[in-house]
């Protein structure tokens, strides 16, 4: 497995249970993350699910910070 693996976004990126939503912490860092890159947050989940960001897993939420954070390392 390469280093990729991680940062495959899940197939199904909607939370099934109130246990399964994302974070507060991993919200807040998406938010930041996406502020620091001039791009909107809400905007780049659903370009990513076709999701709202309030409404994904927390697994999808690990997957779309790693994206985030390989867009800023690249610059």
């Amino acid at each position: 497995m390469g280093n990729n693996a991680s940062t495959v976004p899940p197939r199904d990126p909607i939370a099934k249970t109130l246990s399964d939503l994302i974070s507060p912490k991993q919200l807040a860092l998406i938010n930041r993350l996406a502020k620091t890159l001039k791009l909107d947050p809400e905007a780049t989940c659903q370009e990513m699910y076709q999701a709202k960001l309030n409404e994904i897993s927390r697994r999808a939420a690990s997957a779309l910070i790693e994206r985030l954070n390989a867009t800023l390392q690249e610059q």
